[in-house]
């Protein structure tokens, strides 16, 4: 689970309703094997390094820190050096529009192992990209399934590690529509599979579940 407020937080529990901080305290403290929650403060307090700018996802910085916890889960240890290219990118942030329309330029991570990329006619969902890296540390294969975050640094963060990597813009809520297929046949040729969810699409399907 990616943050992106202070919610999970012991003082930032306190201040949702009684039903949704019960659960997320059960799910916290029955899964310690099967999920990874990234602490929040530590994650903001990284906004400072790479920042994007007008843009509400974490900064290139902390998303290479998660990365490298996800691989260290995964993992176990890192047996090789863990690093990652930078390249400059002109961007609009998706929190430009309320406050200005100008398009910067920002660091993001290096898409230099990116082999095909498929879109989609209209949305995000169901984006699908690929990436090979034949001097990878690590010759396994690992699919991503999530969102904004995987799609635009935790899948090519992965790629420096891993020999393939496999990003769909799925998620179990939605039955990984509209990929079911792929996602069932990557799956299953996988040697590690990971399912990423920003803070504001757990908790408001947590909500759900809850009511």
């Amino acid at each position: 689970m990616v943050p992106e407020t202070g919610y999970f937080s012991e003082s930032g529990r306190a201040s949702l309703p009684g039903d949704t901080r019960t659960a997320i305290r059960s799910v916290q403290g029955g899964a310690p094997k099967r999920y990874l929650w990234w602490p929040t403060g530590e994650s903001r307090a990284l906004q400072s390094l790479c920042v994007r700018h007008y843009d509400s996802h974490l900064s290139v910085y902390a998303y290479f820190m998660l990365a490298r916890a996800v691989l260290i889960r995964l993992l176990g240890s890192l047996g090789a050096p863990f690093s990652i290219e930078l390249e400059p990118r002109r961007y609009v942030g998706d929190l430009a529009q309320r406050f200005s329309d100008r398009r910067i330029v920002g660091h993001f991570i290096s898409e230099k192992y990116l082999v095909n990329e498929m879109l989609m006619p209209s949305g995000n969902r169901g984006i699908v990209k690929s990436y090979s890296n034949v001097d990878a540390p690590v010759r396994k294969r690992l699919l991503l399934l999530g969102d904004s975050h995987s799609y635009s640094a935790m899948a090519p963060a992965c790629s420096y590690y891993f020999s393939e990597v496999s990003f769909i813009w799925a998620n179990k809520v939605d039955s990984y529509s509209p990929r079911e297929a792929l996602v069932e046949e990557l799956w299953a040729a996988a040697d590690f599979v990971v399912e990423e969810s920003a803070e504001r699409f757990f908790i408001a399907n947590l909500c759900e579940a809850v009511n």
